[in-house]
């Protein structure tokens, strides 16, 4: 009995065509390292780690009102000229300045998710009072000013959206508080102001609103790229001229939870965005991991099984997830990829990621063979199983990164596979296969 397990790759030699699609294969393409703190902590890694991260909270760099503090911005980027790596930069809205505080009604003293960091124990601000976009929005203008100005703007790979509403990501404004005027805390002299009560659509088009003003603030693509959420895409948030946009590659995209497969139904459509829009070589994508790499043994992760994932399982198939949906830039954290017994799997993802955008000048195709519970399917890369397959899907064959997905040959009747074509037509008469299977549960 023979089990697939995992990956099977085909490596080429390949003969450059003039086969290509737009925008074209990205030369910072890579690996993107994100919360390793200072700039010191971060190199190549042997040419694996293209990409780093300049983050601040909003309070940090505006502690007053007008009072913009870019001189911590400038160092981290003439650092990262110095290594000759790029940087994505976001604003995060965890922690706001004081003066919002005193400028906008806020949830005071109540935790919310993505705001319970804030020092002085303040809740949620109104995000989608006119005082505070206006705020917002003159925080955000004067960083794009600053980096115009920099002379190491062309450290800045792409500027990273960010609502800033509800913490950094989320607008959700818990039931309880939306139509509760006395739950909001006012300064003296400051009035409730925007729409009331607070609804979905209320915090939709503050999402719309933001998106519209990172494009003008940066002036996309001409000045910065901006990594715009995935999320945007799959809600409809985007106007007709941004969707041209990433149609054409001048947005990217980007999300910030990636695993071994999306944890649950409607989770997955994030990933799908990437499938349509970064996998089919439109545009660049950024996938930020959810966690470090971890022994899952929640309900979410194996229905079909009692087994738990393994962390060497959980690394694996999320860099394999990163590839299958045409991430440019797959973004991890350092405590994996500084992992010894890891290096493989990060070779192999600086290896293959970005050439979604040019598929003939790839150095191999690949697929790697499951079912899964969410964006079911196998993950693959130029390479996949023909109608003919009558083979079954397994879960957790083994403990090894290869096993927590596999499939059963039935009846001694091969698998059929089939390759892209503009890859084909790409190769040399040097070919090498490589193939990971069990058979009568012995390594192969």
């Amino acid at each position: 009995m023979s089990y697939l397990r995992a990956f099977y790759s085909l490596i080429c030699s390949v003969a450059f065509m003039n086969i290509s699609a737009q925008p074209g294969l990205h030369p910072d393409k890579g690996v993107a390292m994100i919360w390793y703190g200072d700039q010191a902590n971060i190199n190549d890694r042997d040419g694996i780690v293209t990409v780093g991260q300049i983050f601040y909270m909003w309070r940090w760099i505006e502690p007053a009102e007008g009072d913009y503090q870019f001189e911590d911005l400038e160092r981290q980027l003439k650092e990262l000229s110095r290594k000759g790596m790029k940087a994505t930069i976001q604003i995060n809205g965890n922690v706001h300045p004081d003066y919002i505080y005193k400028s906008v009604p806020c949830l005071k003293g109540i935790e919310i998710r993505g705001t319970r960091d804030h020092t002085t124990g303040w809740g949620a601000p109104m995000y989608w009072n006119e005082i505070y976009k206006k705020k917002y929005s003159a925080m955000i203008f004067a960083l794009a000013d600053y980096l115009r100005k920099s002379e190491y703007k062309d450290v800045v790979l792409a500027i990273r959206q960010s609502y800033n509403a509800v913490g950094t990501e989320h607008h959700n404004i818990p039931e309880e508080y939306r139509d509760k005027c006395d739950a909001w805390h006012r300064e003296e002299g400051v009035e409730l102001g925007g729409l009331w009560p607070w609804t979905n659509e209320i915090g939709e088009d503050y999402k719309r609103w933001a998106i519209d003003m990172f494009v003008e603030a940066f002036n996309a693509p001409e000045d910065f790229n901006i990594f715009i959420r995935a999320s945007a895409v799959a809600d409809g948030l985007l106007n007709e001229r941004q969707m041209k946009l990433v149609e054409n590659g001048d947005l990217w995209l980007f999300h910030t939870s990636t695993e071994p497969q999306p944890r649950a139904v409607g989770k997955d459509d994030q990933y799908k965005v990437f499938a349509n829009y970064c996998k089919t070589g439109k545009t660049y994508g950024f996938m930020e991991s959810w966690s470090k790499a971890q022994t899952y043994t929640e309900k979410w992760d194996w229905d079909k099984t009692a087994k738990p994932i393994t962390k060497e399982q959980w690394n694996y198939w999320t860099l394999l997830c990163d590839l299958h949906c045409g991430a440019t830039f797959p973004a991890m954290r350092p405590e994996d990829i500084d992992i010894a017994d890891f290096r493989e799997d990060y070779e192999l993802t600086a290896k293959y990621a970005g050439y979604t955008m040019e598929p003939a000048k790839s150095p191999g195709a690949w697929i790697a063979f499951r079912e899964g519970d969410w964006l079911v399917g196998d993950y693959t890369f130029l390479m996949k199983r023909t109608e003919k397959d009558n083979s079954e899907p397994l879960y957790n064959v083994d403990d090894s990164k290869y096993g927590l997905w596999a499939r059963k040959l039935k009846g001694g009747k091969p698998m059929e596979l089939s390759v892209q074509d503009d890859f084909l037509q790409s190769l040399s008469e040097s070919v090498t296969v490589k193939l990971w299977y069990k058979d009568e549960f012995e390594n192969k």
